[in-house]
Formats: structure tokens, sequence, C-alpha cells
């Protein structure tokens, strides 16, 4: 039952979507999903998500020092990213052997959750590296206004990266359907409105909540 959860997570976990920062299952299975659909037909969406996997692998050919540390990040992504696919198709069938047969290793069963941060954290950190050997080559490249063309190029790019995350700015982030269902945890308004109530009549006394009691019968 476990694995058969990892794969449903993982159905949609290729190593392409994950290069593409994409793969999170909520964007499959909600056929509601009130921002997901831009992702796979916006035409500028998907430009975006290919420009991902692009520059992290250019880092690997720009950054020519520090090739320790490089080696340990290529490591550390091909780790993360083969993790982050759980049980997909092409190797996943070892995710699903190391669930089976190693001991604590059932504990990753939500795969994409529990090693998906690990991977963009380091993916991100590449394509800085990718995008910082890039405005160096622009500024060996012009003559004057160096500092002025490196920052074009950060406006530009932090300004695609802002649009490509747009749900972050029309508040429906965590918004699951168009019904304004949300994945966000929110206090109860009656918890508000009693704190505000106790402020004035609870004369600086505390309250001592209990579970319902168990029908004994």
């Amino acid at each position: 039952g476990i694995t058969g959860w990892t794969r449903y997570l993982s159905e949609n976990t290729s190593i392409l979507n994950l290069l593409r920062f994409q793969g999170i299952p909520d964007w499959y299975d909600n056929s509601s999903h009130p921002y997901s659909n831009s992702y796979f037909k916006n035409p500028f969406l998907v430009f975006v998500s290919f420009l991902f996997p692009v520059l992290l692998f250019c880092s690997f050919l720009l950054k020519k020092e520090n090739k320790r540390l490089m080696l340990f990040l290529f490591l550390s992504s091909f780790v993360t990213l083969f993790f982050t696919a759980g049980i997909h198709y092409p190797f996943g069938e070892l995710f699903a052997l190391l669930m089976t047969y190693v001991p604590g290793f059932l504990i990753f069963r939500s795969a994409i959750y529990k090693f998906g941060y690990s991977y963009w954290l380091i993916a991100g950190l590449l394509i800085s590296l990718s995008l910082s050997s890039f405005i160096n080559i622009l500024k060996r490249k012009v003559s004057e206004g160096k500092e002025m063309v490196a920052a074009v190029f950060f406006i530009l790019f932090g300004s695609v990266i802002l649009l490509y995350n747009y749900p972050f700015f029309t508040g429906n982030f965590f918004h699951v359907d168009p019904n304004y269902a949300s994945s966000r945890v929110e206090l109860p308004r009656y918890i508000r409105e009693f704190s505000e109530w106790w402020k004035s009549h609870g004369d600086g006394k505390r309250i001592l909540l209990l579970p319902q009691l168990r029908d004994r019968k």
C-alpha cells in the first residue's frame, strides 16, 4: 500500500518535468486546478520552463573554477533528482526496491515532497551560477557600460522569474479549485472572536481546554 501511494505521487515526476521545476501531483490530478493548466498551455510559461534545465546544465560548462564544488553540486543534483523522481521510469524500480528491502526507507513514501526541496535548492544554485557566468561574459564583450549591461540582464531575468511565478501575486497560490478551497491552514473565525471576547471578560485568567469525554456505554 505504501509503495502504491508512492507510485501514485510519482506518476508525473519524470526527469524532464523535474528539470522544468514541474511534476507536482496536484497540478495533474485536479482538472479544476486554478492555475496549473497555464503552465502546460501558455507558450511563454512553457518556453521559460525549458530555460531552467538549459541554464542548469550550462553551469557545468561555463563555471571553470572551483571544480570540487561543481563536482559536489553535480553529484548532489543527480542524487536528489533520483530520489525526487520516486517510483518513476527509468530508475523507479530501484527506488521501489529500496522501499521494500531497506529498513526505515518507507518513511520516504512521498518522494517529491521529501526530496524535492533539496533538488530545487541545488538546481536554483546551479542556475544562479550560470546567470553569473553569463553576466561576466557580457561584461567582457562590451567595452563601456559594463555595470549597466549586468544590471539590465539581471532585471530582465528577474522579471522573467517573477512573471513565471505569477500565482504568488494573484493570491490564489494556495487555492486548489475554482471555488477557492484552500490548502492553507487558517484558524477558525470563532477562535479569534472568542480571543477578543476573553480579553475583556477573562479577568486575566486562563482556560484549560479538554477533549470531549468518550461515551463509555
